[in-house]
């Protein structure tokens, strides 16, 4: 009798999922029929996230641009290797000697960065709060009054490139394409604010810039205009002290804020703690400076104070929820320096590789160039990110973890696809936008099976808008 019984669970069960496929066959035949699809490449895959049963796919192998979702990729591996309670530190310590009756070190306080991509970060003030004070308190605590050296910043964790060399050149001055560096604060961003006058067509001021980054100019090139957007973009690449700031701000408007990317996020960092200390009444002789290699630091290092980041489980867990590429790029970094000893791009790309490789994905197709996503150099396949996500879930001991790193329906970039609706069940997914490409990876939970997908679009005609309302019908054929 059991084995009748079970034999009608699997045929009840066969039938929804065949009547499950139809609809969705039929709702991706729609989809792709479409004008605005005349050019467009579709590739979709469906898996059991427990068994790894593929359920149905859509040009599953097609290597495709895959925008954010790459992100999916770069926080599973650095979940995998370095696990979730990994926490970054910086180092403030001094070389030389403090001469105690003058109060003076001879010698100089190094700001040695340990790859910490969220340093001072916005995202997490509560953790970081008053901890350039702290630097401070910790050097006074050593009796310094005076240092007769410098600050130096010693970034040389990772490498000298920030950036990866495929990002786009309108992409590089603002605050979405800051690189990663071995020293990296405040998100390594600025915030620069305009008064625009009433009338549209004419020159915007910039009233000020915070925080002041010594030695920045700007040529302010923006204009009012009716739309009600930001459409004013900042230009210039890392260690480019000259910027120039183009494009349109809505009209009439006493205080709009753009953010923009810091030249030289290590340097800054020297200067601030430099101002900081002589605003306390530690006076600094010489002018601060930024280190590539610990090499040039002979003197043995004197550790004043740590600062820990918070645990890797909730940076990762942000860099999914707000897509933040400069998380990704220090975590792709920081994979490259634990398997390779080099903190760089093309290390980290090489390592992730390696690792999905060895871990049953076959990565033949896969070309990873960074890794948040914003270079169209990238190429993956909705398959490959696929079966990262059904590794996580069946077989990772941090599963749990990694499904609760990804926003749910109404969190973070998640919240656009389905617009306030109801949905059954839930997602909890990655999405990833950027010109002529919108995709969305991860997990739903549905009434009878947990299913893992990747659906990825590029080189459609219609606005992303209306490509996210068509994902999100598509989408919600997984109800049933």
């Amino acid at each position: 009798m059991k084995k009748y019984i079970l034999l009608l669970i699997a045929l009840i069960f066969s039938i929804n999922l065949f009547s499950q496929t139809s609809v969705l066959q039929k709702k991706i035949q729609d989809f792709l029929n479409e004008p605005t699809m005349k050019n467009a490449l579709l590739s979709f895959y469906l898996a059991d996230s427990g068994s790894g049963q593929k359920i149905w796919s859509t040009e599953p192998q097609v290597s495709m641009v895959p925008a954010s979702v790459l992100k999916v990729v770069t926080t599973a591996t650095a979940l995998e290797v370095f696990g979730p309670d990994y926490r970054f530190h910086t180092l403030v310590c001094y070389n030389g000697k403090i001469d105690y009756q003058t109060h003076t070190l001879k010698g100089n306080v190094i700001i040695k960065g340990g790859g910490d991509p969220a340093l001072g970060s916005h995202f997490f003030k509560d953790h970081y709060d008053g901890f350039i004070s702290s630097w401070v308190k910790a050097l006074k605590s050593q009796g310094i009054k005076h240092i007769s050296g410098t600050i130096l910043a010693d970034a040389s964790i990772y490498d000298d490139q920030p950036i990866p060399t495929t990002w786009i050149w309108e992409d590089l001055g603002n605050y979405y394409g800051a690189g990663a560096t071995g020293l990296s604060i405040f998100d390594n961003m600025y915030t620069v604010h305009f008064k625009s006058p009433l009338a549209p067509n004419q020159p915007t001021t910039i009233t000020s810039i915070e925080p002041e980054i010594p030695g920045l100019s700007i040529r302010n090139m923006v204009q009012s205009a009716q739309d009600n957007s930001d459409n004013a973009y900042v230009f210039g690449g890392p260690g480019q002290f000259q910027r120039e700031v183009r494009g349109t701000i809505p009209c009439n408007r006493a205080d709009f804020s753009i953010k923009a990317s810091i030249p030289n996020p290590p340097l800054f960092t020297a200067q601030f703690l430099a101002k900081t200390l002589r605003k306390a009444g530690i006076s600094v002789e010489n002018a601060p400076r930024m280190i590539q290699s610990s090499d040039t630091l002979k003197q043995k290092l004197t550790v004043v104070v740590e600062t820990k980041s918070p645990p890797l489980k909730d940076i990762i867990t942000l860099t999914n929820t707000y897509s933040i590429n400069l998380f990704a790029e220090h975590l792709l970094k920081h994979i490259g320096m634990k398997y390779y000893g080099e903190g760089s791009t093309d290390a980290g790309a090489k390592a992730m590789l390696d690792f999905w490789s060895k871990h049953g994905v076959d990565t033949r197709g896969m070309f990873i160039v960074d890794g948040c996503g914003l270079s169209r150099f990238n190429a993956i396949s909705a398959e490959q990110i696929t079966r990262v996500l059904q590794y996580m879930y069946s077989h990772s001991k941090y599963s749990d973890i990694f499904y609760s790193c990804l926003p749910d329906n109404n969190e973070g970039t998640m919240r656009s696809l389905f617009s306030g609706k109801t949905v059954k069940g839930q997602f909890r997914a990655k999405s990833g936008t950027m010109t002529r490409a919108k995709c969305y990876a991860g997990y739903y939970k549905g009434s009878n099976k947990n299913y893992s997908f990747c659906v990825m679009l590029n080189n459609f005609s219609d606005t992303s808008k209306q490509v996210t309302n068509k994902i999100a019908s598509l989408l919600e054929t997984l109800d049933y």
